[in-house]
């Protein structure tokens, strides 16, 4: 990922997930480790990417040139990635605007496609980190399909997602910290805050 997209990362999850209110309730937790893990290439990964910027190189330059960046025929996709972060973080405003609209609807359907294509990688991650899942850990993703397709893999996990009541919001929550089952898989909207998961010795933000 580009840079600018990892700090940006960084900081939305500090200020999301570790809001630490006292410091006498969290003095025996162990020292905070973050680590960025890039799944495996995938060939169907760069053909979506190779397709989403050949469909929409003149609206990207023009993207670009709007926030004072450059980018040509020649730019790679990295730096495309650097464009379209700098829009979704700091100039929203631009989403909207009916010269970038249909690119950005083509781009958030890309990204759910490249979440899917990752599924298999995904699904080993989870295993490998969580020791065959004999460790608590907590999954947030952006894409309903992806998560969906998460818990397809691992049925016993508990899930928030949008569009469940409040009461089966808490009752999932409970089951993973009632030790019930060890993966809570969660989306970023429905589950990204106001939900305690102290249980977890692992969290991991799925991106696609």
């Amino acid at each position: 990922f580009p840079v600018t997209i990892i700090s940006e990362l960084g900081a939305r999850m500090r200020s999301t997930f570790l809001v630490r209110h006292r410091a006498e309730d969290v003095t025996d937790l162990p020292p905070l480790r973050e680590e960025f893990f890039l799944m495996p290439p995938v060939k169907a990964v760069a053909s979506m990417e190779r397709e989403f910027v050949s469909n929409n190189i003149e609206a990207l330059m023009s993207l670009a040139r709007v926030q004072g960046k450059t980018l040509s025929e020649e730019s790679t996709y990295e730096e495309v990635a650097g464009v379209i972060g700098e829009a979704l973080y700091n100039n929203v405003h631009l989403i909207g605007k009916p010269e970038f609209a249909p690119m950005f609807t083509e781009y958030a359907s890309m990204r759910k496609n490249v979440g899917i294509a990752k599924l298999p990688a995904i699904i080993e991650y989870i295993n490998e980190t969580a020791n065959d899942l004999e460790t608590p850990i907590v999954i947030f993703g952006y894409h309903r399909e992806v998560l969906l397709a998460l818990k397809d893999a691992f049925p016993d996990a508990a899930m928030v997602i949008g569009g469940i009541s409040a009461k089966e919001r808490s009752r999932q929550v409970d089951r993973f910290q009632n030790g019930e089952t060890n993966i809570f898989l969660g989306s970023m909207d429905a589950a990204g805050e106001a939900v305690t998961l102290t249980r977890a010795n692992h969290l991991a933000l799925i991106l696609s």
